[in-house]
């Protein structure tokens, strides 16, 4: 989550595209499927993560239980 939000917030698309595949993959062994699905969709959007959109996710994510 650390690295995503870092990454989005810097601008950097590709290393938070990164970050975000693989919080998919830990939320998908946590079985957070809908969150892992959710990290995908934004990883791999068109204009790539923004920082509002990752910051959100975090924040649903963390306030479940993760961190």
């Amino acid at each position: 989550l650390v690295l995503a939000e870092h990454a989005a917030r810097h601008g950097e698309v590709d290393e938070s595209r990164k970050a975000l595949e693989r919080l998919a993959t830990a939320l998908r062994r946590q079985r957070d499927g809908a969150y892992a699905e959710e990290a995908e969709r934004l990883a791999w959007s068109e204009r790539g993560p923004t920082g509002d959109a990752v910051t959100e996710l975090a924040q649903t994510v963390r306030s479940n239980g993760a961190s």
